[in-house]
């Protein structure tokens, strides 16, 4: 009957560290794992890195085409005139991008659907 109690006593005096231990290691396993691996996420990373470099693109192009005009008509006016990107351009921009680097451009695509999915 005494070891009996000495378990109780045991059980009880390890409860509560138990317990602290079991949720500890469930916020592990559900807050912090998933945190790092969308933080670390290879594919997250190439894809903002691409974008980056293709804003820079983006940003480097007009200004070397305004510093150096080419003669040109009323088209070429208007078109520098407007302040919205040329969908044609993106489009170019993407095909580049999935000529280059296939892998790299149909990753890009599955995270722009899995976003689009939740």
């Amino acid at each position: 009957m005494e070891k009996y109690e000495t378990i109780a006593r045991f059980a009880e005096w390890l409860a509560l560290p138990l317990a602290y231990f079991v949720l500890l290691v469930l916020f592990l396993f559900f807050v912090v794992r998933p945190f790092f691996s969308y933080l670390f996420n290879w594919n997250r990373i190439n894809a903002l890195k691409i974008l980056q470099e293709a804003e820079k693109k983006k940003e480097i192009n007009p200004k070397s085409d305004a510093a150096w005009p080419e003669p040109g008509g009323a088209e070429d006016s208007e078109a520098a005139g407007s302040s919205l990107p040329d969908r044609g351009d993106e489009q170019q921009l993407m095909s580049k991008l999935a000529e280059s680097d296939p892998e790299k451009a149909g990753n890009l695509v599955k995270q722009w659907l899995r976003k689009d999915q939740h």
